[in-house]
């Protein structure tokens, strides 16, 4: 389970509770709120090439999730690559959604995360896992998976309030509905799925969908609202 939209509700809270009031200039506290925001969801961009290692060894792709793009170095890395391109506000956003997410998957989701990949390599420590000694029931991994589609439909439908209450991308809306709604449609489709077939059969099903769909749809989402997230 990823639960990308999920970190996407924390970075629009983020924006709303502690960006407010960012001193930056105009245009770099924009780039800061809207990179925030993606920055929370990207990491999880993983799971686009690893799921078809998935298909032939399941555990070594979920042995690789949470670790080249949940490093720090890596958000380190691109943060200086935006300020070397005088997008430091754009840059200090995405870095700091980065280092969130990381941080949030610690504490949940019920495996490690490689904060300093690529340290462990080399033998050396670099990654955290306070769930190494326990593992969940398969149901609560499943519908922790059907949850995704949960997260993405509540994630959606606070980009489209933003959206309507600052009236932008009005154009774009209806079609924002129609994403949403097949969220709570999968939602139910996976919580079904999750009482009547196996865990392996389900990642399957839950990975391919999640991964090659609705990750890409989630970040197309977000670039598409970026005037409603700058706006906060």
């Amino acid at each position: 389970m990823a639960q990308s939209g999920f970190h996407g509700l924390i970075g629009l809270y983020g924006n709303q509770v502690f960006l407010q009031r960012s001193s930056l200039p105009e245009k770099e506290r924009r780039d800061l709120k809207f990179g925030f925001v993606l920055g929370n969801i990207l990491p999880d961009i993983d799971l686009i090439p690893l799921v078809l290692l998935y298909l032939f060894d399941s555990k070594l792709a979920m042995t690789m999730h949470r670790t080249f793009t949940h490093s720090f170095f890596a958000a380190g890395a691109i943060f200086l690559f935006f300020l070397l391109r005088n997008r430091r506000g754009l840059g200090l956003g995405l870095m700091a959604g980065m280092v969130l997410h990381s941080l949030v998957d610690i504490l949940v989701w019920f495996s490690g995360v490689e904060l300093l990949w690529p340290l462990n390599l080399f033998g050396l420590p670099g990654g955290v896992n306070l769930w190494a000694n326990y593992t969940p029931p398969e149901i609560i991994s499943s519908l922790l998976g059907a949850a995704d589609y949960l997260a993405y439909g509540l994630y959606f439908l606070y980009l489209g309030h933003l959206a309507l209450r600052q009236e932008t991308n009005m154009d774009f809306l209806p079609r924002l509905r129609v994403y949403t709604n097949l969220q709570w449609l999968l939602t139910a489709i996976f919580v079904a799925l999750a009482f009547v077939v196996k865990l392996s059969l389900f990642n399957i099903l839950h990975y391919g969908l999640f991964s090659l769909v609705m990750m890409p749809l989630a970040i197309f989402i977000t670039i598409k609202l970026r005037p409603a997230i700058e706006g906060m």
